[in-house]
Parts: C-alpha cells; structure tokens; sequence
C-alpha cells in the first residue's frame, strides 16, 4: 500500500499553499496540528477542511492509508488548560501588589486576568460556531467581548454585571500594556471578583460542548 506524507500545517493550510505530497516515502500523513492553525488562520478554517477533504479524496485514489491523530478543535484544547493557569498567575501576581516592584505586578495581573477571560471565550465561540475570526484581526477582542456580553446562554447564568467585568478587563489589560500609568490593584481585584463567575461559567459550558 503506498502511503503519503505530509510535513507540516503550513505546508497544508498556508494561505495560497497546496498540499505536498512525497509519493516515494513511506506512507503517512503527518498533521503537526490537524485542521488549523485554527489559532493564526480561523478565517480560513472552512478553507482548511476543504483542502482536508480533498486530501481525503486523493488518498482514496491513491489506495494510501491516511492517519489523523487529532481532531479538528484538539489543538484548540491547549487554550483553556491556559485560560485556567492564566487566571491563577494573575491572581498570584496580584497578591504581590504591596511588594517593592507592586505596580508591574499590578500590571501583568491585569494582562493575565484579561487573557484568561479571553482565551476560553474565543475558544467557546469558536466550538460553538459563533465566532471564526482571526484573532490577529483589528477589532477582534472587541467582536469577543461583545458576542461574550450578547450570548443569550450566558445571560441566563451569568449576571449583566459579571458579564461586564469581560470589557473591565480588557480596559485595564489595554493600560498595563500600552499606556504610561499603571493599573490600580483595588479597582482590578474588584473587577477580578465579578469575572470570576464569568471564568467558571465558560468553562463549565466548554466541557459540555
């Protein structure tokens, strides 16, 4: 039987690429990550599976055997295993506010904190088919927050306040990261307090999808 090989995601889905295929070496199809670069290229993810499908299709030809190791949102998962650590290291760092060094903990609190909200609610997004924009994308985090604010699931667990507490974090990450003023620690645990729900929840309603 003969067998293909496929070195790598941006050798498959790169914008304008076509598959590669090595006819000579012994069969398998390898996906470093299957069916995305979901992450840099969720604009083209339909694109992507189109190509995964014809790939299918010339294996079948072919006669060769094709071996996909992962499904199409498992590299996805790495996101909320992050989300969760991210959340706890903000917490961590914002418990070193009265150190010597205070403000910049203050200040990577704040990004931590925001992105924990921010990866698991991309990630809910996308499995629910809501949201595929690139997050590289000018005005992406903004579409996130508002699809987050405006999910008619969400409100029904999570109150108009928590759900608030989403563009909170994203005002204060937008000052830690790009302004000369630091982030104020009791303003940012109080908005830490009415995200919290808001984390959970995400998760919890990712682990049913």
């Amino acid at each position: 039987m003969k067998m293909l090989t496929i070195y790598s995601r941006s050798t498959l889905y790169s914008a304008g690429s076509s598959p590669v295929i090595h006819p000579i070496f012994p069969l398998e199809v390898l996906f470093q990550s299957c069916l995305v670069s979901c992450l840099a290229y969720r604009d083209l993810r339909l694109q992507c599976e189109l190509r995964l499908i014809l790939l299918l299709v010339l294996a079948f030809l072919h006669k060769c055997h094709v071996c996909i190791p992962m499904s199409a949102f498992e590299d996805l998962k790495g996101l909320q295993k992050k989300s969760k650590g991210s959340w706890k290291i903000g917490g961590t760092m914002l418990a070193m506010r009265d150190n010597e060094d205070g403000p910049s903990w203050v200040n990577g609190a704040a990004n931590r904190l925001y992105y924990a909200i921010f990866q698991v609610a991309d990630l809910y997004l996308i499995k629910r088919k809501i949201h595929t924009n690139t997050s590289k994308e000018e005005g992406s985090h903004a579409k996130v927050v508002d699809l987050i604010e405006n999910n008619t699931t969400l409100k029904r667990k999570v109150s108009e306040e928590q759900l608030g507490s989403f563009q909170e974090l994203k005002d204060f990450r937008k000052t830690a990261d790009y302004y000369g003023e630091d982030v104020l620690a009791r303003p940012l645990q109080e908005a830490k307090e009415r995200a919290r729900h808001l984390h959970l929840v995400l998760h919890e309603l990712l682990d049913a999808l």
